[in-house]
């Protein structure tokens, strides 16, 4: 399963946008909670 992916286009500065970090994140707890519901209880 892919939570995010994009294409890194600036030449300068190394540093992800805060607001795609944030949006990773929001993403990863979704798909670990959705993990948790669904495949932790068996």
């Amino acid at each position: 399963m892919v939570l995010h992916c994009f294409q890194k286009k600036s030449k300068k500065g190394i540093e992800t946008p805060k607001q795609d970090i944030e949006l990773i994140e929001r993403r990863l707890r979704a798909a670990e909670r959705d993990y948790a519901a669904h495949y932790k209880k068996r």
